[in-house]
């Protein structure tokens, strides 16, 4: 794994999935080296290498949240916004502090329509990090296409007080 790491910091993909899969040879069920050998199979451009990875992680360890993040990501990039809503919401129910999950929920429920439900997933990540922008905004696109104005407002009012140079 830690020559599996050196390689992704030095983007060396090739030298990354080959560290990565002789860890797999020595410890087969090893969710986090199989993580990482989809993460430099993406990285190296083997889209459909890295989901079969992806999904592989999901199904030995259903709880392992940034695997369903990543699968969210590849479905999303794809098209598939039922199979990305499905991955983010596992990846929020498995790591319900993880305010990536909660940002990608939250902006591909707004997308689908469902302005309710992204503005919870909203609140929770502008909760768990308010420095994320892009949640401040999305909130904002979904509050003013529920119809409310004033609560947009307040919303962007909030968002101006922690990002007070951002314009």
């Amino acid at each position: 794994e830690a020559l599996g790491m050196q390689a992704l910091r030095a983007q060396d993909w090739p030298g990354a999935v080959k560290a990565f899969r002789r860890g797999l040879e020595l410890a087969p069920d090893d969710p986090s080296l199989r993580y990482w050998l989809a993460s430099a199979l993406i990285a190296s451009g083997d889209a459909a290498g890295a989901e079969r990875e992806f999904r592989d992680v999901v199904r030995r360890h259903p709880d392992y949240a940034k695997a369903h993040f990543s699968l969210g990501a590849l479905n999303d990039q794809r098209g598939r916004r039922d199979e990305a809503l499905r991955e983010y919401t596992a990846a929020v129910q498995y790591a319900p502090n993880m305010p990536e999950a909660r940002l990608r929920l939250a902006e591909t429920l707004r997308v689908a329509g469902q302005l309710r439900e992204a503005m919870v997933q909203y609140e929770a990540a502008v909760q768990l990090d308010p420095t994320q922008v892009a949640a401040w905004i999305g909130g904002s696109q979904a509050l003013i296409k529920l119809g409310d104005q004033q609560q947009a407002r307040d919303w962007l009012t909030r968002a101006r007080k922690v990002h007070p140079t951002n314009p």
